[in-house]
């Protein structure tokens, strides 16, 4: 009896496990120092969550940091304040099959208010989101090759998506910087905006390096004549990631996050208020890997035996396109009721953001918040904040797989002008990730012959059969028990398909 030797490979590739989402409320009352002014007003607030460290074992994944809360306020002197302070977070998230994967973490806060509840005391509240996605190694035996027990075996060569690696890098900058020439002494911060882009990304053995620069936009109240002004400050960064299994040639990617930005007023030996000291958050979010031709096994069966055989699901690759394209929005709002006289400085956030895979086409929709702090007609201080909607689309044609999109929409720049009571803003957002193309497809990973069951020999030596055009030679093939290539051979078939309408006839082997 023919016994089957049958050789099979490992396909090892990180992929994405599982992902969790969980909401918690955050509430703080938080009083003043003796040496802040008391609250008139709170013009504004935010809060920011920072993660320290994430960690993923036994079945639960950690996450440690502190929330960020900053209050904007007019005091009883006519000063504008901001006031910062930070509270500790652990969150514990009970999940499975994760245990030792690496985690990507996702934390906001969003629907911050904040409301004086006498003088020298403020509450805050959020709802702080907390979103974890766990990368694992997964591994599949793929069949590779079969012989004896007239086993037939249907070879297919697809794409495949083989990811390397999948994690979070977290840098923080500490930089020391005097404000730009010209520009008056400090009093005091109000508040601090920023963006981030990288410059260059370059593998060298092992290692990840990622290079870039960080603009801070500052917004402080000067020495001496007390009026608001604005610098800006550029730090640059370089940082190294360690990514384990990367290789000089392999392809990576990478998506850098701002997770927050600060900045404290030193002074200089002679007293005046100059010096700087930025601290930024930054993750930077790196997928290593490559798209690679697999061979696979999509079908087996013997013209001698039964044949018992298990799958394994994989996906080929149709297109993959990387995406890194700038959107731009505006609008006017109507600022009537409010009477400003100047825009003193403003804000502007991506929310509400999600995506939407209509056939072919790749849809982002969202919204970007613009938070503008201006100056009446009547001297005071005023906060407003207004919407803009945006929508980017991909399309891909003539693509039958499924498409998959996973992006980050970060405000690239942005602007604001006030030309009378209307507010003309504009935002330049900056798309990026990865827009996949994939068709799900059956691989075989283990054959067996089932001997007691040999089948039975048709008398017949030939049978006729007639095919119609657009029949598969394989399928026709494995129904009457023959060999593909001796079908195509009897009939001079060239290809997979029938060409069009004709007669075979079919040797019984």
């Amino acid at each position: 009896m023919d016994k089957l030797k049958a050789d099979v490979r490992t396909v090892e590739s990180c992929s994405l496990v599982n992902q969790f989402s969980t909401r918690q409320g955050l509430e703080l009352s938080v009083s003043l120092p003796e040496y802040f002014g008391d609250i008139v007003k709170v013009l504004r607030c935010s809060v920011t969550p920072v993660a320290v460290s994430v960690v993923c074992q036994s079945g639960q994944i950690t996450a440690e940091g502190y929330h960020v809360v900053r209050m904007v306020y007019v005091a009883e002197n006519g000063g504008v304040y901001a006031y910062e302070t930070s509270e500790q977070f652990s969150k514990h998230l009970d999940v499975s099959d994760c245990d030792g994967c690496n985690v990507v973490d996702f934390i906001w806060a969003e629907g911050c208010s904040c409301r004086a509840v006498s003088p020298r005391r403020f509450d805050v509240r959020a709802v702080v989101q907390f979103h974890f996605k766990c990368y694992g190694t997964v591994s599949r035996e793929l069949l590779d090759t079969a012989e004896g027990g007239g086993i037939q075996l249907q070879e297919a060569t697809i794409q495949m998506e083989n990811v390397k690696n999948v994690l979070a890098k977290k840098i923080t900058l500490n930089e020391t910087n005097e404000l730009p020439a010209g520009k008056p002494d400090a009093n005091r911060i109000l508040s601090v905006s920023a963006s981030a882009a990288l410059t260059e990304t370059k593998a060298i053995s092992g290692k990840l390096m990622l290079k870039g620069e960080v603009t801070q936009k500052i917004l402080y109240i000067s020495e001496g004549s007390g009026t608001p002004e604005t610098a800006k400050l550029t730090l640059p960064f370089s940082e190294i990631a360690d990514v384990n299994g990367l290789t000089d040639a392999m392809e990576h990617r990478v998506q850098l996050r701002l997770v927050h930005s600060d900045v404290v007023m030193k002074p200089l030996q002679s007293g005046s208020m100059r010096i700087a000291e930025s601290t930024v958050h930054l993750q930077a979010e790196i997928f290593c890997g490559s798209e690679a031709a697999c061979r696979i096994v999509s079908d087996a069966f013997s013209t001698d035996y039964d044949v018992k055989t298990a799958s394994v699901a994989v996906e080929s690759v149709l297109v993959s396109r990387q995406i890194a394209e700038n959107v731009m929005t505006t609008g006017d709002f109507s600022l009537a009721e409010l009477a400003p006289d100047s825009i003193l400085d403003h804000e502007c956030r991506v929310e509400s953001m999600k995506t939407i895979v209509q056939g072919d086409t790749a849809l982002v929709q969202g919204s970007v918040v613009f938070g503008l702090l201006f100056q009446s007609n009547a001297g005071g201080l005023g906060y407003v904040e207004r919407n803009l909607d945006f929508t980017w689309s991909k399309e891909l044609s003539g693509i039958a797989g499924e498409l998959r999109l996973e992006p980050y929409v970060s405000v690239f720049a942005s602007s604001v002008s006030l030309n009378g009571q209307q507010a003309a803003v504009q935002a330049e957002l900056f798309v990026e990730g990865k827009l996949t193309a994939v068709q799900p497809l059956t691989a075989i990973s283990q054959v067996e012959l089932l001997e007691d069951h040999a089948k039975a020999r048709d008398e017949t030596g030939m049978i006729i059969y007639f095919a119609e055009q657009g029949e598969n030679v394989w399928d026709i093939a494995k129904k009457y028990n023959t060999s593909p290539a001796l079908l195509a051979a009897d009939n001079r078939l060239s290809g997979d398909t029938i060409a069009e309408k004709q007669t075979l006839l079919i040797s019984c082997v």
